[in-house]
């Protein structure tokens, strides 16, 4: 029956429901990495690979999406792509290459056999095209190509080049007494997308140079103590959207704040609560279209002090001053009180927007027992035969623990895409620490959740599997 409804459903409606289910993002690292490393990949949902096998006229809808984005990690995907060539020259829009050490049988493949067939490719993204100067070439050369994604320098020999096609993801600690080398490729028309700065800002950061900067992360320990500079940089800077701030010491955000901060820190001071936190991290987001004013807090990092006893009502308040937060760091690693799990939900679904919640240490301080629940996922590690089997046991608990508090938050935050889990602690049966990282995350519209944590022991840093 609901096969032959689905026959009855226009391809243009098809089209938008495929398109809303095609593809999941999978962070690799925490918010405060993977945020600031953007990427072309994408990553086709399961649910896309069922609905392609369920009729020929799903399968018609769904293929572009399958082909639309296509990711070389291995030299045997060259070979894979070989094999489905018309449907990639007909699809495949986003090209990411991400083989290190590329052999030149594999690069000589690319360019004589799959970029002559690539009619509709436009996006491409290099993650080692400092030793794949050929390749890099050959893509700029495409004409239905216009953006090129690169993570490195080119070549020194490029400079020459027209780059006005590459935007280079990052750079890391850049100095405004910028090399001449530097300047070669930006005179060839490349792109910043985004920068770390350890130095000063200062009348050299200028806009001719820096026309694609999108995404800024100042560490505040050695900045100007002074936050004058954020309207130039929107008004000579229209691309720029985030401004991401490192608070090392926590009088920057007080004596030196933001006027995104200002009523919220005001508001803690008067109450007698900043004192028990400091916010080390702080992401500034501007609204589109608007230069000189605008600038929202879409993110911050919130570490608890040990004497602390209000981190529910810090939340609350919290949540009233930034409604359009999207990117929340809790970080618990200096505290000492116990919460219960729906306590800590309740005050976090006050964030409407939330989307990338990350849990330092926290996972010790929530309590589980508390409410309507006959069983709890926090029970004693009994004595196991090896250290991996108990490894394995204490991951098995913290998964189902967070697993349910992901769900229970999932369920008041509609707008929650994932959990990012940082955890350490001591297990005194084995005499061992460890170490906890990972993602979980919210799967679909019915809130399900899902992921893996991996185990990493202290002393040795070896993973457990």
């Amino acid at each position: 029956m609901m096969r032959s409804y689905l026959l009855t459903i226009p391809n243009e409606l098809l089209h938008s429901i495929v398109d809303y289910i095609a593809y999941t993002s999978i962070p690799v690292g925490p918010p405060d990495s993977a945020w600031f490393s953007k990427s072309l990949v994408k990553y086709v949902s399961p649910y896309l690979f069922a609905l392609s096998s369920t009729n020929w006229q799903l399968r018609r809808v769904c293929l572009p999406f399958l082909f639309a984005y296509i990711t070389i990690r291995h030299e045997e995907d060259v070979t894979r792509i070989m094999d489905y060539i018309e449907l990639f020259s007909e699809f495949t829009k986003v090209l990411v290459i991400g083989i290190f050490h590329m052999r030149p049988g594999t690069t000589d493949r690319l360019i004589s056999q799959i970029l002559p067939r690539s009619e509709q490719l436009s996006e491409v993204e290099l993650q080692n095209c400092r030793t794949e100067t050929v390749l890099l070439r050959a893509i700029l050369a495409r004409p239905t190509v216009t953006s090129v994604l690169v993570h490195e320098l080119p070549d020194p020999s490029m400079c020459n080049d027209d780059l006005s096609k590459v935007t280079l993801s990052q750079h890391s600690d850049l100095i405004f007494s910028l090399d001449q080398k530097y300047e070669s490729y930006m005179s060839r028309g490349m792109r910043l997308m985004r920068f770390e700065l350890f130095g000063s800002l200062n009348a050299q950061f200028q806009p001719e140079i820096f026309s694609g900067l999108k995404e800024i992360q100042i560490h505040m320990n050695i900045i100007p103590k002074s936050f004058s500079w954020l309207p130039l940089l929107s008004s000579t800077h229209p691309n720029l959207d985030k401004v991401w701030l490192l608070n090392v010491h926590q009088y920057h955000f007080t004596h030196d704040t933001p006027h995104s901060l200002t009523s919220f820190i005001g508001e803690l001071q008067q109450q007698g609560l900043y004192k028990f936190f400091n916010m080390t991290q702080v992401g500034l987001c501007r609204n589109v279209g608007q230069l000189l004013q605008g600038w929202y807090v879409m993110g911050f990092t919130l570490m608890a002090t040990i004497s602390s006893t209000s981190l529910i009502e810090v939340l609350v308040l919290a949540a009233s001053f930034f409604p359009k937060l999207e990117v929340f760091t809790l970080d618990l690693c200096v505290h000492n009180m116990r919460y219960d799990i729906d306590d800590l939900v309740y005050a976090l679904a006050h964030f409407p927007s939330l989307r990338v919640l990350s849990l330092n240490d926290v996972f010790y301080w929530l309590d589980f027992e508390s409410g309507n629940r006959k069983t709890t996922p926090v029970v004693t590690v009994k004595p196991a035969k090896s250290l991996v089997d108990v490894f394995h046991e204490l991951r098995a608990r913290y998964e189902s623990g967070l697993s349910l508090f992901t769900s229970c938050l999932a369920e008041q935050v509609r707008s929650l895409d994932s959990v990012h889990i940082n955890d350490k602690g001591y297990d005194s049966d084995v005499s061992r620490g460890w170490y906890l990282s990972g993602w979980i995350h919210v799967l679909n519209g019915n809130r399900d959740v899902g992921g893996t944590l991996h185990q990493y022991d202290v002393y040795t840093r070896r993973r457990f599997v």
